[in-house]
């Protein structure tokens, strides 16, 4: 890993957004201007690019010269060698600072207020809680007019059996989250996807669990160059089977 930009205002973050870049170069500065755009204030921005081939990471490094006074550290950080979402991820998370971690994508964007609201629930849940989601915005970029509001159902263990019905942009604790290890940076959620949906399964394993925050703060959007649409969806029964071998208890 290696660090590319590294600046910020200073001061101690409330929540670490987490961005990784592969090719985005099109999507990345609508995903960070979400981000500039939070009512949370004290907040750390890091995006560690998976060796793009497009200008992604330039556009990234202009971006952030633009706007690292907003928070309290903004970093652009790169793998020596493409390591896939889970790994590039992790790196991000190694890195991490703050209390709260926050997975953008960086093909989406979030709402104004999905941070400080995400954070307060998190502050006052219950040990055993986490991370929180919300309900999303879905939109096709092709077509204005193609949007709906998903209302995601409520944390359901035995639910998540019969597929992931939680967004990957989603707040944890950052003890949490490296308490389970992170993602998986093994076949197959390496490479071919359901990261986040097996972090879900890694916290059931230790008696945690998340909850929804019922408004819809986040936004995601319809492409066809989506990491669902050219590998994950062509993988899914190698995916299934992986994820019921491993956590066989749950499918019981």
């Amino acid at each position: 890993m290696k660090e590319i930009f590294v600046a910020g205002r200073g001061g101690e973050p409330r929540v670490s957004v987490l961005v990784s870049l592969y090719n985005y170069e099109r999507y990345i500065e609508q995903a960070l201007d979400s981000v500039a755009r939070q009512t949370l204030r004290d907040v750390e921005l890091i995006v560690c690019d998976d060796c793009s081939t497009d200008n992604g990471a330039e556009a990234t490094a202009r971006w952030l010269r633009r706007h690292d006074d907003r928070f309290c550290r903004a970093a652009l950080i790169a793998n020596d060698v493409n390591s896939g979402l889970a790994a590039t991820r992790n790196t991000s998370i190694a890195c991490a600072r703050a209390p709260f971690i926050f997975i953008l994508d960086a093909d989406n964007f979030i709402f104004p207020q999905c941070l400080e609201r995400s954070a307060r629930i998190l502050e006052e849940a219950a040990d055993d809680v986490a991370f929180v989601y919300t309900q999303r915005l879905v939109f096709n970029e092709q077509d204005g007019s193609d949007c709906c509001l998903e209302n995601l159902p409520d944390w359901n263990a035995p639910l998540l059996t019969l597929g992931n019905y939680i967004d990957a942009m989603t707040l944890h604790r950052a003890e949490a989250l490296r308490g389970v290890g992170g993602y998986t940076a093994e076949p197959p959620f390496d490479r071919f996807g359901w990261e986040d949906f097996e972090v879900w399964f890694k916290y059931m394993e230790a008696g945690l669990r998340g909850v929804k925050l019922h408004q819809p703060l986040i936004a995601y959007r319809v492409h066809g160059a989506s990491m669902i649409r050219t590998t994950t969806n062509k993988r899914s029964e190698l995916l299934w089977r992986a994820l019921r071998k491993k956590y066989s208890r749950f499918f019981a």
